[in-house]
């Protein structure tokens, strides 16, 4: 077989190659059908009757052309989207990758059916946008919300144009694709969490509504008062107090992710500022400033003495501290001395 004859073969099988990538190649959908002619025979024409056939190919086929390009010049695949190494076997964190600072870069999320929480680590400054994408397998409704980790942030988030808060909402996501986008509004770098959930987190915290003496038969006693108090909000929940025991240690679980509302739906505080328990001098609202409101049983860190002998005590001559309900200053907490024969309330947290 001589050289012409064998360049003619191989050419053949290239130009049936490219007239297949003509119909299939990528970036060929948005060419109108119309305009798709006898593309196998114009191939055919430029690559066995021409010495080098690839230069009248693409001079003169844009079809093919495209075609050819396409074949040769792929774009790379995307990487795949990771959950950080601070991930559990039901929850993903995710960390912000750059760019993504347009709907067209946006981060994916990952998704899997196993994780019912989603935390997106980002941090946003000088005005820069940072963009995410989240698409479940089907549409349900998952809580979101925004954590700040400064009380001077200026960072905002928003999932499809509406503003996220720092208590969770519930929204509803489609499997196609859903938009989310952060942003600062000054030239300060911010740090923020995007938090997904599958289940409301948010926690609430109210005081009891019957009174009490010091002697609350301990922590466990205290706990138990809790759950029986008619103004718990939700009696299929467990309640724990919010006591310091004979040690000062703080009793009562929080989670990393929840916020803590009063049962007027007030934020008291975000997640960030109970780490590991809500005791900031400042308060956003106040845990109760009805008329049920007022001392509340606490202790004191810094003078262990000061919890009626871990709260068995009701003596007159024993003493223990108490916050005030209704204080979002560090009176919430610590407000005065008080005999332990004084009747109190409980602060009750829901876990």
């Amino acid at each position: 077989m001589n050289a012409i004859n064998l360049k003619k073969i191989l050419l053949l099988t290239l130009s049936l190659a490219l007239s297949t990538n003509c119909f299939l190649g990528a970036g060929v959908s948005s060419i109108n059908m119309e305009e798709k002619k006898d593309t196998t025979n114009c191939t055919l024409m430029f690559l066995l009757n021409s010495s080098d056939p690839l230069i009248p190919l693409l001079g003169n086929n844009d079809l093919c052309k495209y075609s050819v390009l396409s074949s040769f010049i792929k774009p790379p695949a995307p990487a795949v989207p990771q959950c950080s190494s601070a991930s559990t076997d039901t929850k993903c964190e995710y960390k912000s990758i750059e760019p993504n600072d347009s709907k067209e870069n946006a981060n994916m999320v990952p998704y899997d059916s196993k994780y019912s929480l989603y935390v997106i680590d980002g941090q946003t400054k000088d005005y820069d946008y940072d963009y995410y994408s989240f698409k479940p397998e089907k549409t349900e409704t998952f809580f979101i919300k925004i954590i700040k980790f400064s009380i001077a942030s200026t960072a905002k988030c928003f999932v499809e144009d509406i503003e996220l808060t720092e208590q969770f909402k519930a929204y509803t996501l489609s499997s196609i694709t859903n938009s989310f986008y952060c942003y600062t509004s000054s030239y300060s770098t911010y740090s923020y969490y995007i938090v997904i959930s599958k289940i409301n987190l948010d926690r609430r915290i109210f005081t009891t509504q019957t009174l009490y003496n010091g002697n609350l038969g301990g922590i466990a006693g205290a706990d138990a008062k809790c759950n029986s108090d008619p103004k718990r909000p939700d009696s299929s929940k467990t309640y724990k107090a919010i006591l310091r025991d004979s040690y000062g240690v703080f009793k009562g679980n929080y989670d990393s992710y929840a916020s803590y509302i009063n049962l007027a739906g007030g934020l008291i505080n975000s997640a960030v500022d109970v780490s590991p328990y809500p005791t900031q001098f400042t308060l956003s609202s106040a845990i109760d400033s009805s008329s049920n409101g007022g001392y509340t049983w606490f202790g004191d860190k810094l003078n262990y003495a000061m919890e009626c002998n871990a709260w068995t005590s009701s003596s007159s001559g024993v003493n223990g501290i108490a916050g005030y309900s209704s204080y979002t200053g560090s009176g919430w907490m610590t407000y005065s001395t008080q005999s332990c024969s004084t009747l109190s309330r409980i602060y009750c947290i829901e876990q």
